[in-house]
């Protein structure tokens, strides 16, 4: 907004290619250098602190004899003990872990399979190619609604076939499934057909008290 008022829409529209071409750029540095596959959004989960709390309890009754996983700094080589496995502070060897028992962080997806790098790309390219798509079609055109909601889809169905997954990356598909309902909600397809829905139901609820606050017609025309 602050460069749409100083330099128009031109410049508007400079910071958000910028924006998506950073983010572009980033997402592929994760996921061909550092093999993340199905980066969730956002990229930090919210911290559960009931579970953390919940493995802690768990953790009261090992003993120093028990096994710890490290990782290694890619950068320094430093060997570090992971937070998960410490055990409570009154059972905590401060010596420096061994070698022997390294578990790198970044080996869980050492190796992306064609089709993993496939469909992460197409999802990591989709910003890019529909502000491309508009640039060339105009905001108005189905072209670029229909460009980016096809490279959605072709990237769920090609990160579905890889087969099972792990947890946090089955719940960053099912999010990405459930987004696709906001394309509803997008122009051209909200102009055409959602507007005028939502204003009629919005109409009909007119009589339900808080609601009857979204039903101006000004807000929606």
């Amino acid at each position: 907004m602050s460069f749409e008022r100083l330099g128009g829409a031109a410049a508007k529209w400079f910071i958000v290619v910028v924006v998506q071409l950073a983010k572009a750029t980033l997402r592929f540095l994760l996921l061909l250098h550092y093999k993340s596959a199905v980066q969730p959004s956002p990229p930090f989960p919210p911290v559960d602190r009931l579970k953390l709390v919940e493995g802690a309890r768990d953790q009261s009754g090992s003993t120093p004899a028990a096994a710890e996983s490290v990782v290694e700094l890619k950068s320094s080589g430093r060997l570090m003990r992971s937070l998960a496995s410490s055990p409570p502070i009154n059972y905590r060897e401060w010596r420096v872990p061994k070698r022997t028992r390294v578990a790198s962080s970044m080996t869980e997806h050492a190796h992306l399979s064609s089709q993993t790098i496939a469909g992460e790309s197409l999802h990591i390219m989709r910003p890019l190619t529909h502000l491309t798509s508009m640039y060339l079609f105009g905001r108005s055109s189905w072209k670029p609604w229909m460009l980016a909601g096809l490279m959605d889809v072709l990237s769920l169905l090609v990160l579905h076939r890889e087969g099972e997954r792990a947890q946090h990356q089955q719940t960053e598909l099912n999010r990405r499934q459930l987004l696709l309902l906001s394309y509803l909600l997008r122009s051209p397809f909200y102009d055409h057909f959602t507007r005028d829905r939502v204003v009629d139901l919005l109409e009909s609820l007119s009589g339900v008290p808080l609601i009857s606050l979204l039903a101006v017609s000004d807000m929606w025309h």
